[in-house]
């Protein structure tokens, strides 16, 4: 089995899916019959990874279509590309010219960057490291590691301070955060690189403030002891009702000023 489908050492990203969906989780890791879907973004990432982490070629993980997958108006023509796939199953992924071009540029951005510096110097690059909770095998595998800290890849095509939140957010990585700090031990630090795969190709770093982080490990915590009573029951169910509130300031046929209950409109006007 892979790093991502053997669960007898729980990883982040399959604590995550439980936490979203125990249906999810067990369809996708006991069952197998849910298969989870990598979108552009992901294969880009994975790309960047193999070759700043693995020191592998870019033109052996992303492999450009020939002439022969393209149509006329230079879109992609899907059953050649498909055919082109899956005479390379060891690349990571695929795309035009162009797209190399751009996956190129942000590797440059790295290399030039203190993070390139960083990632050469590093101790360990993607090592697994196994840990456990209450008697459950778990495990993460840091892009890499400097005495201490805990350094995280992301790649994102706009890394603005909004868009990073809502990212951040979206993708729970403060679950990642706690998950790796309980696998190594010694509460370690944890910092994330941020790189922006459009230009200006920025790179930034995130970190969680100590109280967000202390929050984090309990909701983890939580989290875990559900999951160990999930699989010691081997129950999978989630609630199968779900009740929303509805604001007045939700619909769309509501004025910008609202009445004010209680007075006439008499009340307000000029004496």
């Amino acid at each position: 089995m892979s790093y991502h489908t053997d669960t007898s050492k729980l990883t982040k990203t399959q604590l995550a899916t439980f936490i979203k969906s125990p249906v999810e989780f067990k369809e996708t890791f006991i069952t197998r019959l849910m298969e989870k879907k990598s979108t552009k973004q992901m294969a880009l990432g994975s790309v960047c990874h193999a070759v700043l982490l693995e020191q592998k070629r870019l033109d052996k993980c992303f492999l450009i279509y020939p002439m022969s997958c393209l149509k006329s108006d230079g879109s992609i023509n899907g059953k050649p590309a498909k055919e082109f796939r899956e005479q390379h199953p060891d690349a990571i992924g695929f795309g035009k010219y162009q797209e190399f071009c751009d996956i190129e540029r942000v590797l440059i951005a790295v290399h030039r960057h203190e993070l390139g510096k960083l990632i050469d110097r590093a101790d360990e690059r993607e090592m697994e490291m196994v840990g456990e909770y209450n008697g459950r095998a778990i495990k993460c595998k840091p892009d890499f590691w400097c005495p201490g800290i805990i350094y995280d890849l992301k790649f994102m095509e706009d890394i603005s301070i909004g868009q990073v939140k809502r990212n951040f957010k979206n993708f729970s990585y403060w679950l990642q955060d706690a998950h790796y700090s309980a696998v190594v031990g010694s509460n370690p630090g944890f910092r994330f690189w941020i790189v922006e795969t459009k230009y200006p190709y920025r790179i930034k770093t995130v970190v969680y403030d100590e109280r967000s982080r202390e929050i984090a490990r309990d909701s983890w915590r939580r989290s875990m002891d559900k999951f160990i009573e999930a699989e010691l029951a081997d129950v999978w169910t989630e609630p199968t009702e779900i009740e929303l509130t509805l604001s007045p300031w939700d619909m769309p046929d509501q004025d910008e000023e609202t009445e004010l209950e209680g007075f006439e409109d008499e009340q307000f006007s000029e004496v």
